[in-house]
């Protein structure tokens, strides 16, 4: 019984380790098929406010809102992104949103992460893999990779000419850096 106690004691702080609000900043791309070609596109996201509770090695990362203006997606080919935003129909669902909560960044799991992402009225979990781990002094740097289907999303996959068609798989890599806000005197 006094080991059991001794060892509460110990690890008794890390219950009361302070979250730190944190700047996240994302560049997010996407890589989809079709039948003549692949092709990748870009997106960019607007976080209100992320979490960060450090221990050890890494930290648990907290984003109870992450959004993605549809209408700011892109492949940098007009007629492509046209039907993309056919597909998402921006006018009547103007963001895709998502929400992370305690995912073990640079900790001892390997488990995938989880992200809940809502694409018009759908919304489901996505496994996230984490990897490239960075924390050092200037904040903490990690990718993170998911595959998610536009059919689970209840979305018509873009086509041309009948037979020509976006594949339903698209793979998402995200490049994330989180800093402490800088204070301003």
């Amino acid at each position: 019984m006094k080991k059991c106690t001794a060892l509460l004691l110990c690890f008794l702080p890390l219950l009361f380790l302070p979250a730190e609000e944190m700047e996240l900043q994302s560049i997010v791309r996407f890589d989809g098929t079709s039948t003549l070609h692949d092709f990748t596109g870009f997106a960019t996201s607007k976080v209100e406010r992320v979490e960060w509770i450090p221990n050890g090695q890494g930290g648990s990362l907290t984003a109870e809102s992450i959004e993605f203006d549809v209408e700011k997606l892109t492949t940098d080919h007009k007629k492509r992104d046209k039907k993309m935003m056919k597909m998402f129909k921006p006018s009547d669902f103007p963001l895709i949103t998502g929400q992370l909560k305690n995912w073990d960044v640079g900790g001892e799991s390997e488990a995938p992460s989880v992200l809940l992402l809502k694409i018009q009225d759908s919304e489901l979990e996505i496994p996230v893999i984490l990897s490239e781990v960075i924390v050092d002094e200037t904040g903490i740097h990690f990718t993170s990779n998911f595959s998610l289907s536009l059919k689970a999303f209840g979305l018509k996959r873009p086509s041309a000419l009948g037979f020509i068609r976006v594949g339903d798989e698209v793979n998402v890599e995200i490049e994330t850096t989180l800093r402490k806000p800088e204070s301003t005197p």
